[in-house]
Parts: C-alpha cells; structure tokens; sequence
C-alpha cells in the first residue's frame, strides 16, 4: 500500500484567519507570509473550540484566539469518529484544505480532544506564531 503524495507534504500549523487570506495556485492553498514566505498549505494543523456540531452533514464549525471560524468536514472518517464530538470541546485538527471559489473548509484527516489540556490551548498562539517567525528567520534556533 503507497501512501498518497498529499500525506507526505508538512502539515502547517496557521490561525483560520490566515487561511480565509490564502490563495489557490493549481491545485494548491497558498499562505504568504510575508514576501519571501509562502506555504504551500495543502494540509494545516489548526486549533480550535466546536460551535456548531452537525452528525447529519458530518462537519462541525470550529472557532479558534481570532474568533474567525471554518467548517471542517469529514468527521466520521477521523480515528474516534463522532463519539465524543460536541459543541464547547477544544480539539486539534490535522485536514486538507478544500476550496470552492473563496470558501474554504477542512477536510478532517485527524481529530483530537484537548480540551482536559488546558496548556495546549494556552500554548496555541504562541507555537504558531512562533513557528511562522521561524519560517520568516525573524529568529533562529540556537543549538
């Protein structure tokens, strides 16, 4: 069995935000970060708090530190699927974007319950901007 050449691409952690600014390019999200950064996002990590829980549609809307919000899909084939999913639970979400025109969602590869973590959802903000700033080499790593 041959894993899938999508899979094999990084799994960028960005704010809903920055991928609501992203750009298609082919097949392909992109997220500038600045103008000599630009992610190729085909799959995201991003963190976020459920508002809406929908079994029927198999999605939920998931709201993250900016208060923007973006559908993710899917959630039936995550490891776990819906039986601990609902409205107020802080999760991970490991997906491939998918676009349609300006709307985005996330196609939900993996989903995980951190909300009995509280550090984890203290911590997202500044891991994802610390990374980006790693991206941008606004500050190196010191070994």
């Amino acid at each position: 069995m041959s894993v899938s050449d999508k899979f094999l691409k990084p799994f960028h952690k960005v704010f809903i935000s920055q991928l609501k600014k992203g750009y298609q390019e082919g097949e392909h999200w992109k997220l500038k970060l600045n103008d000599e950064v630009i992610l190729d996002c085909q799959m995201v990590w991003i963190q976020g708090r459920i508002t809406i829980a929908n079994k029927t549609l198999d999605q939920v809307q998931l709201q993250d530190v900016d208060d923007e919000i973006v559908t993710i899909t899917n959630i039936s084939s995550a490891p776990g699927g819906w039986s601990w999913v609902q409205t107020g639970r802080y999760v991970q979400v490991i997906g491939q974007i998918v676009s349609s025109g300006r709307d985005i969602s996330v196609k939900c590869i993996k989903l995980c319950d951190l909300t009995e973590n509280p550090i984890e959802e203290q911590m997202w903000e500044i891991e994802v901007i610390e990374l980006q700033n790693l991206l941008k080499k606004r500050i190196q790593m010191q070994f």
